[in-house]
């Protein structure tokens, strides 16, 4: 199923951007074979010409050329082989990486020509490429996802003799779909964008129920900040990516009061869970991982389906990719993925939420828009939640063998996605499209 309002957000360029890091990899493979064995075959007229002194040690030159082409076939591998890229591009980092800080140590005590710094300074563009694009290649589900496909949701197994029944909806029928929304918003930006959301799922038939993330910390939590010793304290656990105290999130039914039946999680519980997420220093916020690190709020996603929502400045695929491995460590299920982003452009965008965060909403750049999410955003996460809560369901229904009774047929209960597909496998099961 595909999310048409993705597709003119911040998710729709993503495979233009994948392109366009191929093609980075692409240039590099090129230039650093061609350019080597060029080097190789004609060094001596080329450092004649541009008035470069020969090496000193020809056999330290051979060997920094070798390498430098090995890099660049390392390059043209990850371009023909994409399946294989997450842990070539590891490789290319670190090689990358450690030829430009030696290149800039030999710099500092003997000195080194100016080509050299040159090639040290693309290989260290080249290493944020690679980080770039293992960000795409770690969570290939994402790649799918933030195109705007939402996976169809898990049915409701049938209840064991003596278990609880499931929930029921608002008209007392069995159809009713109850999602959770976990919302942690600091400056209220993801508060209105899951509320737009919550909109959409319950325009589709879905009965919301809202858990706001609060830290205990509620003064350094706190904005506007009093002082910009807040915002620092907060910027250094980022970058440490230290979680934060927590309370457990009261969960309300969305218009209707506390929630008593909430948190049963599974099959039995929600049918979804929404978790929303912000960009702290290239990674989540210290809210949102501290609910992965609380076993009582961790039980949310297990046997869930799980849904993303980044409101952030940008940058938010790296915390995307965080969280997505969070949920599956969680036994969560990943269905569906969105970003928005605030308005403006970079990197004046940027500066301006540290100037907005840093002096407490109290000054902004002069010509820069308020830090908020646009009218049209909002539209498109509204249409997001509706496309969330209209996703077809699979259904599993027992297969029996000839001369078994049906009194004696057993249902299996799923509490991850892993143990479907393992009830599927052993013959278990049969999976149907409503």
């Amino acid at each position: 199923m595909k999310a048409q309002s993705a597709r003119n957000g911040p998710n729709a360029p993503r495979s233009r951007t994948r392109a366009l890091l191929q093609l980075l990899c692409l240039v590099t493979a090129v230039t650093n074979m061609g350019g080597n064995l060029l080097l190789f075959a004609a060094h001596e007229p080329l450092f004649d010409l541009f008035q470069i002194p020969p090496s000193a040690d020809p056999h330290m030159f051979a060997c920094v050329l070798g390498f430098s082409f090995a890099a660049g076939a390392l390059a043209l591998a990850i371009v023909l082989a994409p399946k294989h890229a997450a842990p070539l591009l590891v490789v290319g980092i670190v090689g990358k990486g450690m030829f430009a800080t030696l290149t800039l140590l030999f710099h500092a005590s003997d000195g080194v020509s100016w080509p050299w710094l040159v090639f040290a300074g693309w290989d260290g563009v080249m290493v944020a490429v690679y980080f770039l694009y293992l960000i795409y290649e770690v969570q290939p589900k994402l790649r799918r996802l933030n195109t705007g496909e939402i996976l169809p949701r898990l049915p409701r197994l049938p209840a064991r003799p003596g278990q609880r029944q499931p929930r029921t909806g608002r008209d007392g029928g069995r159809s009713g779909k109850r999602a959770l929304l976990l919302v942690y918003s600091l400056t209220g930006n993801s508060k209105r964008a899951m509320n737009e959301v919550c909109q959409g799922l319950e325009e589709a038939g879905y009965q919301c129920t809202v858990g706001e993330v609060r830290p205990k910390d509620e003064t350094l939590f706190r904005f506007p900040f009093r002082s910009i010793t807040q915002f620092l304290r907060i910027v250094v656990g980022a970058m440490l990516r230290r979680p934060c105290a927590i309370h457990v999130p009261q969960l309300l039914s969305h218009g209707h009061g506390y929630d008593s039946g909430a948190g049963d999680g599974g099959q039995d519980g929600y049918d979804l869970v929404v978790c929303s997420a912000q960009t702290w220093m290239l990674g989540v916020a210290a809210p949102v991982q501290a609910l992965f690190e609380n076993a009582e709020t961790r039980r949310y996603f297990r046997g869930n389906d799980v849904a993303i929502v980044n409101v952030c400045r940008g940058l938010w695929r790296r915390p995307q990719v965080m969280l997505a491995d969070m949920i599956a460590d969680a036994g969560g299920r990943l269905v569906a993925a969105h970003a928005e982003t605030n308005a403006g452009r970079e990197p004046w965008r940027t500066l301006a939420l540290f100037v907005y965060l840093a002096t407490g909403g109290r000054f902004r750049l002069v010509g820069q828009r308020q830090q908020t999410l646009s009218q049209a955003s909002l539209e498109r996460l509204r249409q997001f939640g509706m496309q969330l809560g209209q996703r077809p369901a699979a259904a599993y229904t027992p297969v029996r063998d000839g001369a078994a009774s049906a009194a004696s047929a057993e249902w299996s209960w799923a509490d991850s996605e892993i143990r479907v597909q393992q009830m599927l496998l052993s013959g278990g099961y049969r999976q149907e499209m409503r």
